[in-house]
C-alpha cells in the first residue's frame, strides 16, 4: 500500500479515506483490545462483544481499503507486462464506452 501513497496505522488510513467506526469503538486500540480480552477471560461478556465488534470493523475496513488497492495494482501490472495490448484495449473502451 505504501507504493500507492497509503501508510500508517489502520485507524489513520481509515480517517484519510473517510471510513468510519462507531463512536464507542474509536478509542479502542491494540492495548485496549488486550484489556478487553483479559476482562472477558474474567467473565465480562460485554468486553468480548465490544472486542468482537472492534475486530469486525478491522476486517470490514481492511477489505474496503485493500480491494481497490489490489485492483489498481493488477491494472498497473497488466500495463507493464503488455503495454501495447492494453493501449489498444483502453483506446477501444474509450471509443465504445
Amino acid at each position: 500500500m505504501r507504493s500507492l501513497g497509503i501508510s500508517g496505522p489502520l485507524k489513520k488510513i481509515e480517517e484519510q479515506l473517510g471510513l468510519r467506526r462507531p463512536a464507542e469503538l474509536k478509542e479502542i486500540n491494540g492495548r485496549t483490545a488486550a484489556i478487553l480480552w483479559s476482562r472477558f477471560k474474567k467473565g465480562d461478556a460485554q468486553a468480548l462483544e465490544k472486542l468482537v465488534l472492534y475486530n469486525i470493523y478491522d476486517v470490514v475496513n481492511l477489505q474496503a481499503i485493500m480491494h481497490p488497492c489490489y485492483q489498481y495494482k493488477v491494472r498497473e501490472l497488466r500495463r507493464k507486462i503488455n503495454p501495447e495490448k492494453n493501449i489498444t484495449r483502453y483506446s477501444r473502451e474509450l471509443v465504445i464506452g
